[in-house]
């Protein structure tokens, strides 16, 4: 016989108590935090109900199986125990023939004491002659069979319900051995005495288990009460702390209109102040000259120039297709002087210390950041007018004020997609040299500021970035080793960088805030 009962699975376990300073919360964290536990104490007790559920059917299976064996436990007679399983709906007798009379007393073992000696004596009649040979060999008499037979026990006939309309016929013809489900299709024989142990057990876990969650269940309550008036508390403060505010703004509008005259004449003063700032902002800002190669000879004469650095020239890219060749470097001036005779000899130094051929025939094309401004013009000048053969383009390169890491998110995502940042236009530069790096040949590409340090290693950087894809850790530091690198020029880097990895996908490029 299987009983067939669902696993009951015990996921309540005792967790340790969670000390929280209540007081240092705020109201939504207590509101949140009290909806949290009353949803963590329903559940523990509607696992409550599962368990006194479980017990219930596993009594209903030990009281089972000790009512089919009543010899054996001390339980009431098996009838009885039928009857009130057909009075229950759940199990339709076939053996029923007789209305019971309720103004009757049945002894009920001496009917079926009659009934099994009945059905002994017809089957002793129905015994052929072979069978009474058989049991004379054997030295079994007529009435140690009968005795033998008496053991036996009539099956009894059942429905066992399918659903609750239908019904299939079934017979109990062992009240001993019972299968006991363990799990889905699992299940263990056990004799009766094994399986009211096995319930006995699981009954008791079940208790133990049961005794630890109506001790959670109070603990929980508890909390939630205690959480709620704290949130009582912090309300009234929170309506104590606006009225203060209230009263402390009228005094604030007291205040001000007892020094209003005062506070006129501050603002007045502000904005003037303002105003002289911005008119100072928008007249200092560099202006380019119109060249004048007099000027070498004028207003240059007590300049200072800056002098070349044979150090700061170094290879950037090197196209062995098309014999192109890419250099960054400082002002290429000699004693003021643009030459680029001196010029070419120091890259043939370099070119022919790095195992590349040089051609004193290569033409040179310069990418200039030089400004013909107040201080640098002299710079630019001299280049220009001593040039020879050499072709120069100038770019204006500022670098960016504002550095990408201390903008949210929001407006970041705007900036970078929109471009507003790339104000030196490096997309469209660099892509502009890459293409002429490509197709021209037999060229020397030369790209200076002043120093070589700043903003030819905002380009430079640009440059190794975009169109070799090297990763941004490595094209600063890249340039760090030159000299430290001024902030403008560092935070455009950062800003072409994110353009690189958060729009155009380059995911190897490693964005990062480099200080």
């Amino acid at each position: 016989m299987a009983c067939d009962l669902e696993k009951i699975e015990d996921n309540e376990q005792e967790k340790p108590n969670t000390v929280i300073q209540l007081n240092t919360l705020g109201l939504d964290e207590l509101i949140s935090l009290t909806l949290k536990l009353e949803e963590e104490w329903k559940l523990i007790k509607k696992n409550y109900a599962i368990l006194e559920g479980a017990i219930v059917t596993y009594d209903k299976c030990k009281n089972s199986v000790e009512q089919l064996n009543p010899d054996k436990f001390g339980a009431k007679n098996y009838n009885a125990f039928i009857n009130e399983l057909e009075r229950s709906d759940l199990i339709k007798l076939t053996n029923q023939d007789q209305t019971s009379n309720p103004n009757t007393t049945v002894d009920v073992d001496n009917l079926e004491q009659k009934e099994n000696i009945a059905h002994v004596d017809n089957l002793i009649e129905n015994m052929d002659m072979y069978n009474k040979k058989e049991q004379q060999k054997e030295g079994q008499t007529d009435e140690q069979t009968g005795r033998q037979l008496e053991k036996q026990k009539k099956p009894i006939d059942v429905h066992i319900p399918l659903t609750s309309l239908v019904f299939i016929p079934g017979k109990i013809v062992d009240t001993e051995n019972f299968l006991i489900r363990m799990g889905t299709n699992y299940y263990v024989q056990r004799n009766a005495e094994q399986t009211i142990e096995y319930f006995n057990n699981k009954i008791k876990k079940l208790n133990e288990q049961i005794r630890k969650l109506k001790i959670t269940i109070i603990e929980k309550k508890n909390d939630i009460d205690l959480c709620k008036n704290y949130i009582q508390i912090k309300r009234e403060q929170q309506m104590n702390a606006l009225n203060a505010n209230r009263q402390a703004g009228s005094g604030i509008i007291k205040g001000f209109r007892k020094y209003k005259s005062f506070i006129y004449i501050l603002l007045i003063i502000l904005v003037v102040f303002g105003l002289f700032i911005s008119y100072y902002e928008l007249n200092d800002k560099q202006v380019d000259f119109e060249l004048d190669c007099n000027d070498l000879n004028e207003k240059c004469m007590s300049y200072k120039y800056p002098e070349f650095k044979p150090h700061r020239l170094r290879i950037v890219d090197v196209n062995t297709e098309n014999n192109n060749i890419f250099l960054r470097s400082s002002v290429p001036l000699f004693n003021g002087i643009f030459s680029e005779d001196l010029l070419r000899k120091h890259i043939k130094t370099l070119l022919e210390n790095s195992n590349i051929n040089y051609d004193d025939n290569m033409p040179l094309y310069i990418i200039s950041f030089l400004r013909n401004d107040s201080k640098e013009g002299c710079c630019y000048t001299s280049q220009r007018c001593y040039v020879k053969d050499a072709n120069i383009v100038n770019y204006v390169i500022l670098g960016h004020s504002e550095d990408p890491y201390d903008v949210d998110k929001k407006t970041l995502e705007k900036e970078l997609v929109s471009l507003n940042w790339d104000t030196d236009k490096l997309l469209e530069r660099v892509d502009d040299l890459k293409n002429k790096f490509n197709s021209m040949k037999n060229t020397i590409f030369i790209v200076h500021c002043r120093r070589g340090r700043d903003r030819t290693g905002e380009f430079v950087a640009a440059y190794r970035m975009i169109s070799k894809k090297i990763d941004f850790d490595t094209v600063v530091k890249s340039n760090e080793e030159i000299g430290k690198v001024k902030e403008p020029y560092l935070k455009m880097q950062k800003w072409l960088c994110l353009y690189l990895e958060k729009v155009l996908g380059y995911t190897n490029i490693g964005c990062y805030d480099f200080r």
